[in-house]
Parts: structure tokens; sequence; C-alpha cells
């Protein structure tokens, strides 16, 4: 008769109860057991399934892996192309890198027109800024020509206005000339060009701009301006707002250029 060990032993591998199973190898007549459905390995084939598990576990790790690995992938494909679809379908992204190629040159020629535009309008800006600088430089040169006896009925900047509607100041063969309805004015003597000064004093004498008695009024002579002897522009402008002016205006830029005139040591920094 078996140990009563081992028949627990037996049972419980059998996953049946350990007094049925002795009943039934004590019992004189046939007796059954209701045994459960199982699967009976041994050690080697433990051992053969659990590789074979480990190692399709690995493959389905190594499978995530590379679809994680090609989501990636496929998502900067996207992004250098500038391809919009949806999904990751790598023959439809092939496809849509194709036809993004295909049209490679039209869009760098795009590229090209865009960027020919905006410094095309740089030169534009470039160009109208140098155009300003140089119209300010003359009509500072202008005022500075203005006549110190010249009627104070209206302002320099009236006068100035009124000048360059007339006249218009043009180089001709690298030299600066004066030119009245189209023609250059000339010296009748000579028949050269007429120099700026000249041009600007005969205009100021032929609109009859001169104070009435041919002396200075009011602008260096009888009645000194503000700051009319100042040797630095720091004088100049406390002078003239002082008397309520406006350092900025066209007439203060025309009594600096005098200032500057008469005296060379003028301190515009001052």
């Amino acid at each position: 008769m078996l140990k009563k060990e081992t028949i627990d032993k037996i049972a419980g591998l059998l996953k049946i109860d350990s007094k049925a199973l002795t009943e039934a190898i004590t019992a004189t007549e046939e007796k059954d057991i209701t045994l459960t459905d199982l699967q009976v390995f041994t050690t080697d084939e433990l051992t053969t399934r659990d590789t074979a598990q480990k190692a399709e576990g690995k493959r389905e790790g190594e499978s995530a892996g590379k679809d994680a690995g090609r989501e990636i992938a496929v998502k900067e494909i996207k992004k250098a192309f500038g391809i919009e679809i949806e999904g990751k379908d790598i023959p439809k992204v092939v496809e849509a890198v194709k036809t993004q190629l295909a049209k490679g040159d039209e869009g760098l020629k795009q590229q090209v027109e865009l960027l020919q535009g905006k410094l095309g309008e740089k030169d534009a800006e470039v160009a109208r800024l140098a155009s300003v600088a140089e119209s300010v430089k003359l009509d500072t040169q202008l005022m500075g020509l203005f006549p110190k006896n010249r009627a104070e009925t209206i302002s320099d900047s009236e006068y100035l206005t009124l000048l360059k509607s007339s006249l218009s100041i043009e180089t001709v063969d690298g030299k600066q000339v004066v030119k009245k309805g189209g023609e250059i004015l000339r010296d009748t003597k000579t028949t050269n060009p007429l120099p700026l000064a000249d041009a600007v004093a005969g205009y100021f004498t032929e609109r009859k701009w001169l104070a009435p008695d041919g002396t200075p009024g009011g602008r260096g002579g009888k009645d000194t301006p503000p700051g009319g002897k100042a040797a630095k522009m720091s004088e100049a402008v406390k002078a003239w707002e002082d008397a309520g002016k406006n350092p900025a205006s066209a007439e203060f830029q025309a009594h600096i250029n005098v200032l500057a005139k008469e005296n060379a040591n003028f301190d515009f920094n001052g």
C-alpha cells in the first residue's frame, strides 16, 4: 500500500481530494475518480516552453519598439518636407515626398522671388532715406544763403518753399547748377552757370523780398535775433526758447547756419 504522504502528493498534482484517492486505492472493487483537465509537463518540457515564451515576448517587445521608432521617423519626415497627411503609412508618406520634390524647383523659385522682393523693398527704403537726407542737406544749404536783410513778412520755411517751387538745383557733368523754367541760370558776362549763392540772392531781389530800406531787418542787423551772438549751440537754443521760439524750426536752422558762417569756432556740441 502507498504511503499517505505519496497519496497526498499525487492528489495534489491531480487536483483531487486525497481522501477520495485513498479510498479508491484501498477499495476491493473498481472505483471511479473525477479528474480535471490537466496539462502535465516534465522539467525539460517546462524549460522548453518557458524559453519559447521568453523569445516570443522579446519579439513582441522588439516589434513594439520598431513601431514606435517608425512612427517617430515618419513624423520627422513629414516635418522636414512640409507634408500634411494623416496616419503613418510609409508608402503614402513616400509618395507625398516624391510629389513635394517634384515641385521643388517651383518652390525654390518662389523663395527666391520672395527674397528678391524683400531686398528690393530694403533698397527702395535705403534710396528713400538717402533722398530725404540729400533734400535736408540742400534745404539747409539754401537757408544758409538767404540774405540777412530779407523781409520778415513770411517765415524762412515759406521762403524756402517758394524758392524751390521756382528754382531747381541739379548736378550736370559733376557740377551743381541752378535751373529756372528748365534753363540753366548763367552769369550774363561769362555765361558760366550762376553760383547757387548768386542765384538765391538774385531771386530774393527779383521777388522784392528784401527789407524796404535795404538794411538788415531783424535777422542779425538792427534787430538781432535771440542768441544772435551765441558761441555755442546750447546758448543759441536757450536764447531762442527764452524768446518763445521753436529751436526745431527752419528759421532756427537758418540762424545757426549764419552763426557758424560768421564764427568759424562755433561749437555745435556745446
